[in-house]
């Protein structure tokens, strides 16, 4: 009986100690799944935020390109372009799409350009939404140059701007040159 009972808890040892063996390896399994889950979610976040930043920077190409014909417009007349009047003039289409992730640029009152997040490209977290680029001009000097103000950003002392800041983008997805001091 003594060699029948020490083999039993040989046996029993050895099924013992694979299935610890295997509990183990399905343990370690499990930690680096969660390891990897863990690093994609953070991927992914961070992903979206670099393509909210593309998306932005677009914004800023296209109304770095108009600036000159806005304000030019407005030293030859005195006023800003109405909505109507930017195409004729050859600022910008108001229809069309104009990058892969903004469909259309629109002045709102007083020469503000807003441009709307929703070309053929926008992601999901910009959808619909727009910024706001306002023209401030210090008040102290006519003849002052005209600098532009982005979306969010707050109206610097001691200047007039144009129009309002119709900004409806998330402020965390702005550049830091957007939030101001």
């Amino acid at each position: 009986m003594s060699v029948q009972s020490d083999l039993r808890r040989v046996l029993l040892a050895v099924i013992a100690a694979d299935i610890g063996q295997r509990l183990r390896s399905t343990f370690e399994i499990c930690a680096v799944l969660a390891i990897v889950m863990l690093l994609v979610s953070l991927a992914a976040r961070d992903y979206e935020e670099y393509l909210a930043k593309a998306e932005i920077a677009e914004a800023f190409t296209l109304i770095l390109g108009a600036k000159t014909d806005l304000i030019t417009h407005r030293a030859q007349t005195g006023r800003w372009p109405e909505d109507k009047e930017v195409s004729a003039i050859g600022v910008f289409s108001t229809t069309d799409d104009l990058g892969r992730f903004i469909s259309r640029m629109t002045l709102n009152d007083g020469g503000a350009v807003d441009t709307w997040f929703d070309g053929r490209d926008s992601s999901e977290r910009l959808a619909n939404r727009r910024t706001t680029f306002r023209f401030a001009r210090a008040t102290a000097y006519d003849g002052a140059p005209y600098v532009l103000i982005c979306a969010g950003h707050p109206q610097p002392p001691d200047t007039t701007t144009s129009g309002l800041d119709k900004t409806t983008v998330n402020p965390d997805d702005l550049p830091s040159i957007c939030k101001g001091p």
